[in-house]
């Protein structure tokens, strides 16, 4: 039976949520209850409470609940997003011959479930229902559990999984003709290369077939056969052959309507999409726009978006019919990394390294196979591979995270377009949702303009967020949260723009009066009708909302929904198992659902840009969670018996210390300090045990970390930090590595002089030199040339500018996170620190000049961020590294002083291959005293081998990712570990041969 056959098509919210069915009874359906095996005479079912079934019946499709209440004994279809009824419940029907319930007779519902008894018992049968419901689903507990037994085979059954949607993704890689390091020029660099890769949806999976167009205007026209035949790993490759850039273009239009790709996607849309229709505009007066929409005829392609690719105000192309994907900047929303390039994205997602080349240096091996074939061809290949791996790279990371089907259900859920997902923001989708509920209930929307808001009442609440009590904790930290708060306010008081009567203080006046960014009319028969008492709930505020029996609010039906529809979706994702498509496809859908129902407030509250803000709900629910965490605190402090005080609380959590307790009785206690605060606030609003923290520090609002336990058998604790430089990224790594390690030390062994060992020991790491230059590599993001002063010491637009000085498309990406290291200033002395701005190209050189700023990272990142942390328990850590070059100027007086002070002040002086003391010469002045110095020429050989044989090890790492023999040289990847270490060894090879030409002309 097709899931198009079940009774009762679901009209008012078309969401699809996973299959759930609810079984229920109606007087006349007792055949149909029997096959469930629901007993209508059973006496155990309570008058809330309703017998839940759940399987999975198909994707993009809708699920149905058919719910029986226990005490009246009737049956209701309901649909993804419409919970089963409370006794008290607003219900709103689902067919459409059900559309007045109260107006429908008995007699008519029982001929309706009659009719479609038969159809019903088929597909309950084919789920696989038992003939014993195992739960019940209890709206009163705020959605607690529901499971069922289902055969769990047969929620993998093939026609039970997601449905094929018989998608066609095109992503391709375009290759210019340049002598350019970071972008092609348009005015002169012409393509000669597009490698692209179609992968079409099938039953049985994705069919990817990756293929080439090269332009043999310079090009030896080599055989691919040859080609096949002599490396492997062009085997079920294509290779296709034109005459010049002109056919290559037409050909590829060719291929773009033929396969005719819903999706269209690119890394980079500014290096490969955009170029190529600008480019075949500028140069042959061809409109691409046209050639690769689905509707050709069509003028108008270009329309100026507001989408995250039109950030900056550029006009971008929109091809009508087909969806286009920038890449790296989906990921930014999807993945936090310090750098969102190609291969740094394919080491984090699928963990595999791949080089990277200079387009120069491709654009040179491309033309060598002509010039030198002998020689060529393995470059040629090299070439084939590296644009091969980009557009299979670029499908294999949208699969490994699953963005297409992701957002398929993120728009089926939300009501909207596949790219509107992706490029709107929270609001929209707020919108799409209760919009649609609104309608069905008769209500319209205000749509306020500019001037609308800009007159509303400004925003008198914010939320509560206590300075902390500063310290570190050595005693349990319990942290305590509120369960979704703002979405639990709503519901639990009814909080919506359809039952809110405006501000009391303006109840009592005639006419209308400001309400949001329109007015409101509330007539005195409407207030003579309401009791104070019972009717109505006056928020902290002072604004008025009347109750749910008197009116349901659009907002807290639509969350109610929202939220009992999740947790069906979480219970039947443990059923499933974790690797399977279904387990992707659910997992979505309740991110979905979480999203929306934590943007909700937002929407009511976005006086700026909102579309429908309303100062009056935003300030409601803000200022009443504030009640509710004050009246949990105030809880706490008036009962000392569960022996905690509250020591921070922000917005919705709260963070109580238990000063005389061990870990096992905190947890106890935590315990029972949440089943009390529980009881005094209505439902759904609840609070939850998250975790403790049984070492901790607490720095400022929102600036915290500890090690986190969530379980009492939890052996090893967590290492759990916020707003701090471990997980931040407007910092470099060795900032976050030595503050977590020194605060783990702290943590574990309470002994700052083994802390301030470890922190010294580091710090003469950094000034001997010994380091990884990736650790001090700063990546911040460029917000676009028009978002600063011209003349601002910003490092980014610093890079930017001089970048585009050539080449306007060598400016980086508006969003993308430009990377550099601060060095010294070869040319000016006493340089300001924007001048000290070093990008990784020109550090990378093979004799370059660059040394790297020791004392700024330091005294102005390492040893700051330590000591906001340790200044607490009055630690200096400045101090620290004073006493550290006190300490190793001492241990030498005769070498002279440890700091060069002609030109780079702050760096230390090499040391000595033998004795390890600082000296300016590879020997210090003892050893070189010494008559016999064969020993130290054995000691200077062995560390030169030692260095070779690292350098070789290291280059069969490069090797092996990159096929080439000099691949360690050619790769210019920026976040590759092993070409920073490469790097490094090279400098230390150089020093070791200086050192040897130094002893021998010592000998």
């Amino acid at each position: 039976m097709a899931l198009t056959d079940i009774p009762f098509e679901f009209k008012r919210l078309q969401l699809p949520v996973p299959a759930a069915f609810a079984m229920s009874s109606n007087n006349t359906e007792e055949h149909l209850f029997k096959v469930a095996g629901i007993n209508l005479d059973s006496t155990s079912f309570s008058h809330d409470q309703l017998n839940v079934a759940c399987s999975r019946v198909g994707t993009g499709k809708n699920f149905y609940v058919l719910a029986l209440d226990a005490k009246t004994k009737n049956a209701q279809w309901y649909g993804p997003l419409q919970p089963p009824p409370q006794p008290e419940h607003y219900k709103i029907s689902i067919s459409k011959s059900l559309k007045n319930e109260k107006n429908i007779s008995r007699k008519s519902r029982t001929n309706l479930l009659h009719k479609e008894s038969t159809k019903t018992t088929a597909f309950l049968n084919k789920i696989g229902v038992e003939s014993k419901l195992s739960s019940t689903l209890n709206m009163s507990e705020s959605f607690s559990n529901n499971r069922s037994n289902i055969h769990l085979d047969k929620l993998n059954q093939p026609d039970l999984i997601h449905e094929c949607q018989y998608l066609t993704v095109i992503s391709f890689e375009i290759f210019c003709q340049t002598n350019e390091s970071y972008a092609f020029a348009l005015d002169k660099d012409e393509i000669f290369s597009i490698f692209y890769t179609i992968a079409y949806e099938t039953i049985n999976g994705w069919k990817i077939q990756s293929s080439v167009l090269l332009s043999t205007q310079h090009l030896r026209i080599t055989k691919p056969n040859l080609l096949e035949k002599s490396f492997r790993s062009l085997e079920n490759k294509k290779i296709e052959f034109v005459k010049n850039e002109l056919e290559l273009i037409e050909e590829f239009s060719k291929i773009i309507q033929q396969s005719d790709p819903d999706i269209i996607a690119c890394y980079d849309m500014k290096l490969s999409l955009y170029y190529l229709i600008k480019r075949a505009k500028l140069k042959y007066n061809l409109d691409l726009l046209i050639k690769f929409s689905r509707i050709p005829e069509q003028q108008d392609n270009v329309t100026r978006s507001r989408s995250h690719m039109a950030a900056n105000g550029d006009d971008l192309p929109v091809i009508i019919g087909r969806i286009l994907l920038d890449l790296w900047r989906i990921l930014r929303s999807e993945i936090t990394l310090n750098i969102y390039t190609f291969e740094n994205a394919m080491y984090h997602v699928l963990n595999e390294r791949v080089p990277h080349y200079d387009i120069s240096l491709l654009s040179k091996w491309f033309i060598d196979e002509g010039v030198n074939p002998s020689f060529g061809l393995r470059d040629f290949v090299t070439l084939l591979d590296y644009g091969w791996t980009h557009s299979t790279g670029n499908f294999r990371l949208m699969y490994e995270l699953d963005l297409i089907n992701k957002t398929s259900e993120f728009a089926r859920i939300y009501g909207i377009e596949f790219y509107q997902v992706l490029s709107r923001g929270s609001q929209y989708r707020v919108e799409s949702m209760m919009i649609r509920l609104a309608k069905c209930l008769n209500f319209v929307t205000v749509t306020p303009d500019n001037v609308q808001r800009l007159h509303m009442r400004a925003p008198e609440c914010i939320p509560l967020t206590l300075e902390p009590i500063s310290n570190i904790y050595f005693t349990p930290v319990a942290i305590l949260d509120f369960q979704s708060l703002y979405p639990s306010i709503i519901m639990a008081y009814n909080i919506c723009y359809s039952t809110c009567l405006g501000r009391i203080d303006q109840l009592d006046k005639q006419g209308p009066f400001k309400f949001g960014c329109t007015s409101l009319i509330i007539s005195d028969k409407i207030l003579s009708n309401l009791n104070p008492d019972t009717d109505i709930f006056c928020s902290p505020n002072g604004v008025a909302f009347i109750k749910r029996h008197i009116r349901r609010g659009i907002l807290p039906v639509m969350l109610e929904e929202i939220l009992a529809t999740r947790v069906m979706v979480k219970n039947t994702m443990k059923l499933i198992d974790k690797k399977s498509i279904l387990y992707r496809t659910l997992d979505a859908r309740q991110l979905c659902l979480k999203l929306i129902a934590n943007v909700t407030f937002g929407y009511t509250s976005a006086s700026f840009s909102g579309r429908m803000p309303c100062v009056e709900v935003g300030d409601t629910i803000v200022h009443t969670a504030r009640t509710v965490l004050e009246r949990a605190i105030d809880f706490i402090k008036t009962n000392p018996h569960f022996g905690g005080r509250v020591v921070y609380g922000d917005t919705d959590s709260l963070f109580i210390q238990f000063p005389h307790s061990t870990r096992t009785q905190a947890f106890e206690q935590s315990h029972l300090l949440v089943k009390a605060l529980n009881q005094l606030y209505p439902s759904p609003i609840k609070i939850k045990f998250e975790k403790i923290y049984m070492q901790s520090v607490l720095a400022s609002k929102k600036r915290y970390v500890g090690m986190s336990y969530e379980t009492v058998d939890q052996q090893q604790g967590k290492f759990d930090a916020k707003g701090i430089e471990t997980v931040r990224r407007d910092t470099c790594l060795i900032v976050s590595k030595i503050l977590q390690q020194s605060l783990k030390l702290l943590f574990q062994t309470k002994d700052i002089t083994r802390v301030r060992r470890y922190v010294q020991f580091e710090c003469e790491k950094i000034l001997t030199n010994r380091f990884n230059l990736l650790d001090f590599i700063f990546a911040k993001e460029y917000r676009g040339k028009s978002r600063y002063h011209p003349l601002a010491p910003v490092p980014a637009l610093r890079i930017a500018i001089e970048r585009a000085k050539t080449n306007p498309l060598a400016e980086p990406n508006q969003g993308e996170r430009v990377p550099y290291v601060i060095g010294f200033n070869t040319e000016l002395l006493n340089a300001n620190l924007i001048d000290c701005v070093w990008t990784l190209d020109k550090v990378l050189e093979y004799k370059s000049q660059f040394k790297l700023h020791s004392m700024y990272y330091i005294k102005k990142q390492i040893l700051p961020a330590l000591d906001r942390c340790l200044a607490l328990i009055g630690v200096n850590v400045f101090k620290w590294v004073d006493n550290l070059l006190v300490d190793i100027n001492s241990n030498d007086k005769q070498q002279g002083p440890i700091l060069d002070e002609n030109l780079h002040r702050n760096n230390l002086r090499r040391r000595c291959i033998v004795c390890l003391q600082l000296t300016n010469t590879p020997l210090c002045n003892e050893c070189r005293e010494e008559e016999d110095l064969s020993e130290t020429m054995i000691i200077c050989e062995n560390k030169a081998n030692k260095l070779e044989r690292q350098h070789a090890n290291l280059q069969r790492l490069c090797l092996a990712c990159s096929d080439r023999i000099d691949g360690w040289f050619q790769c210019a990847t920026i976040d590759c570990p092993i070409r920073f270490r490469l790097h490094k060894i090279t400098q230390l090879m150089q020093m070791a041969q200086e050192t040897r030409k130094f002893v021998y002309n010592e000998c």
